[in-house]
């Protein structure tokens, strides 16, 4: 649809009641004239997450979402706007009007080749459990994958004879003509058509909404290619779909998402516990599948191969992240070893295998720098000059704002450019933080908390009972001083950071003060929630949970 009609979208809004709309994915508790919860879109423990019936809007106080229903039902569960439309509309029973003959045309069209994709999706499925789907099934087997698996990701076989989808879709359920449009079948030159895929596991790849789009096949001998995905087509486009993202858009108390490279990468994490996983489809990662992912909310980990090609292929995705990364957005990445890939490391091994190369993942600017310091010396200007030429265009790229003047920092570190700012005397002092220099890169959050902490009073007097327990309970080098801060035993002017957390507060207006304050905050949060959670699964399997701690394990889990 290339464009829904401003008076449909005012009798929808008309139509929708945002209290209720919510109410279905929320539990709401009245607060005056509105309504509150915690926010779907980022982890909290104290509610700052608002719907006001009067006005019909959504706002969060913590992350800063807003907006209308159909918003919040498209971030919610990661659909377009149209999509989200679409969904809502027909909840109220409201026809989207056909805004001019080539567009309901092009929807008629778009429905068929929805209709035989899923068509074909499910004969490769019967295929797999015939006496010839015992190749495949054989070869699944021997990857580990059980059938709930299996059935989970709808995974098919397609029959050996070059014609034998043709043959049952054609012309009895669906023209040739329309097989070939969905990258199915193929014609030849003398006019006849044969299957697109042959003798191949069969993975059907889907939308956010769990419509088949199109498909990727492995062979299971020696013949080329390995792998073969459906060509582009009027519903499949690889530059805006990524494989493995209904499975996470359901799955519950995310901590972060893992882009892989492969369909049996995804499939193997998938089943050994880790949630969330989606793959690019042979091509880099685009703005499309990076504004998508954000939508979830939760940290972004791209993990490769460690060989030179895994090496280049992480590059190219950075590359591909800079004009989206910002202040508040979280992209890591991961090298595996050498000879491993994510599928080979949890066969046999379960989560555990990943987790620590998880945990160790790179933040976005080690990666960075620590990327273009491998292709120069610092020994001498030359190699110094010649860093600050390869990192230039790319620091331009990114978005202006607070996160482009930090990264514009570190370079200047490295260079020889970096102004220390005036310390104070060590007699001043009666606390050192810090006795130990470290990149401006590396801070840790607890780091950054404090700092913020130490400048700014305003920020200290907001910090609920909630926020000042967290604090006081981290095990982090800071710990006693949070808790010393917090108990008004020692004043803040009485402290002394170190020099590169002075260097990064120097950089922030008081409006990138508070920006950093909510992101720092979420993030503490949300390890925190996460720290609970492992803590009480931990206790679940050696004893009986009380019925306070299931409760909480539910709340904890949004259940």
């Amino acid at each position: 649809m290339a464009r829904i009609p401003d008076n449909f979208l005012h009798e929808l809004r008309a139509r929708l009641d945002i209290v209720a709309v919510v109410q279905e994915r929320l539990p709401l508790k009245k607060m005056g004239t509105n309504y509150s919860a915690c926010c779907p879109f980022h982890d909290e423990k104290t509610p700052s997450f608002t719907v006001s019936a009067t006005k019909q809007f959504f706002h969060c106080f913590g992350c800063g979402a807003h907006g209308d229903p159909i918003e919040f039902i498209s971030k919610l569960d990661g659909l377009t706007f149209i999509e989200a439309v679409e969904k809502l509309a027909s909840q109220v029973g409201l026809p989207i009007p056909e805004t001019r003959p080539e567009d309901s045309a092009m929807e008629r069209q778009h429905q068929v080749l929805y209709d035989v994709c899923a068509r074909a999706a499910k004969l490769y499925q019967e295929h797999l459990q015939s006496q010839e789907g015992r190749t495949g099934r054989d070869y699944l087997q021997a990857r580990g994958l059980t059938t709930e698996t299996i059935e989970k990701f709808s995974l098919g076989y397609a029959p050996s004879q070059w014609d034998a989808l043709c043959q049952f879709l054609s012309p009895a359920s669906f023209r040739m003509e329309t097989l070939i449009a969905a990258g199915l079948a193929i014609e030849k030159t003398t006019g006849r058509c044969y299957d697109r895929f042959r003798s191949r596991i069969i993975f059907p790849i889907q939308d956010a909404r769990g419509r088949i789009l199109g498909f990727g096949g492995r062979v299971l001998d020696a013949s080329q290619p390995k792998y073969l995905n459906s060509p582009e087509t009027m519903i499949f486009h690889k530059g805006h779909t990524l494989y493995g993202l209904p499975q996470v858009l359901k799955a519950q108390a995310l901590r972060y998402i893992l882009v892989v490279e492969g369909y049996m990468d995804v499939i193997a994490l998938s089943q050994a516990g880790v949630a969330g996983v989606v793959a690019t489809l042979g091509t880099a990662v685009t703005s499309f599948h990076l504004k998508r992912l954000y939508q979830v909310n939760v940290p972004i980990i791209f993990c490769f191969d460690g060989d030179s090609a895994g090496q280049k292929a992480a590059w190219r995705a950075l590359e591909n992240t800079l004009p989206l990364m910002e202040a508040g957005r979280d992209i890591r990445f991961m090298l595996l070893p050498k000879g491993e890939d994510p599928d080979s490391l949890v066969r046999g091994r379960g989560q555990q295998a990943i987790e620590p190369y998880i945990e160790g993942a790179l933040p976005f600017s080690e990666f960075f720098f620590r990327h273009l310091q491998s292709q120069v010396s610092l020994d001498g200007v030359d190699g110094r000059a010649k860093l600050a030429a390869l990192a230039k265009p790319l620091l331009a790229q990114l978005p202006v704002g607070v996160y482009q003047q930090l990264m514009q920092e570190q370079l200047n570190a490295l260079i020889g450019l970096h102004r220390s700012p005036r310390r104070m005397p060590e007699s001043e002092h009666r606390f050192s933080v810090r006795a130990v220099s470290k990149p401006l890169v590396s801070l840790s959050l607890t780091e950054k908390v404090l700092g913020l902490l130490l400048v700014d009073s305003a920020l200290r007097n907001q910090l609920t009972v909630e926020q000042k327990k967290m604090l006081s309970q981290l095990s982090c080098p800071e710990s006693a001083v949070f808790r010393q801060i917090l108990k008004s035993e020692v004043l803040p002017a009485d402290i002394r950071v170190s020099e590169e957390v002075s260097v990064w507060l120097s950089l922030l207006t008081p409006e990138g003060r508070m920006m950093e304050w909510v992101a720092l905050l979420q993030k503490l949060e949300g390890l925190a929630k996460h720290s609970e959670i492992e803590r009480l699964l931990s206790k679940a399997k050696q004893a009986v949970l009380t019925d306070s701690e299931k409760g909480l394990l539910k709340i904890l889990l949004g259940q």
